[in-house]
């Protein structure tokens, strides 16, 4: 069975056609130099340490909501359960219960995601591929990003959990809709817990070989 990371990556790419940073939020930017190690990148320089300097263009604003399969999402208020497309009463106490059932299960909630992408990369390629301290196997520049602003996610490694959130039925809205997790309280307890965070979600990487074409890693 795939890994909590592998299981995310997997459902992004299908949804976004990028891959997941990992841990979500983790610092990354533009032009990083990485490397993989036992299935995630790690930065281990900057294409400006290496003479590079890149151009930049920020892409279209898109949303994103993800969950697993085996997750299910129940909504109370004033004691009944409500469906997903029912209106809240802002004002009333209400309630989202996330249930995780099994290994490798998650739940992305997130506001609008802004994109950005190297423009240059062929420039780029042909500054770095000649240099003798450039390891052409094993480092990869990324050249496209994802971030957003206030977003949770909540996932299993090797046990079910059970997330409850409380509030008033506009901060459960937020929640639902975007992420948000201001004025609301949580219980339970899950193997990774990521709530109100803001940076990189998505990611896509190339490695440039030593006649400087481009192979991008998908």
């Amino acid at each position: 069975m795939a890994s909590l990371p592998e299981a995310f990556d997997k459902q992004l790419f299908r949804s976004l056609a990028a891959r997941a940073v990992w841990l979500p939020g983790k610092a990354v930017t533009l032009g990083d130099v990485v490397q993989r190690r036992n299935g995630e990148f790690h930065k281990v320089a900057h294409i400006n340490n290496f003479g590079a300097q890149m151009q930049t263009m920020g892409h279209s604003d898109t949303s994103l909501d993800l969950s697993s399969t085996s997750v299910t999402q129940k909504i109370f208020q004033l004691g009944a359960e409500l469906p997903d497309t029912a209106n809240l009463d802002l004002s009333a106490d209400a309630s989202v219960k996330l249930a995780f059932k099994g290994k490798s299960q998650f739940v992305l909630k997130t506001p609008t995601l802004a994109g950005g992408s190297i423009q240059n990369l062929l420039e780029i390629a042909g500054i770095v591929a000649p240099l003798a301290n450039w390891q052409h196997d094993q480092f990869f520049i990324v050249h496209e990003l994802y971030t957003a602003v206030d977003w949770s996610f909540l996932g299993t490694k090797d046990k079910s959990a059970d997330v409850e959130f409380t509030g008033k039925g506009a901060a459960i809205l937020s929640f639902l809709s975007a992420g948000a997790t201001l004025g609301l309280k949580s219980s339970g307890s899950i193997e990774v817990k990521i709530l109100g965070q803001g940076g990189a979600i998505a990611q896509n990487v190339a490695r440039v070989r030593r006649d400087g074409q481009i192979v991008f890693d998908v």
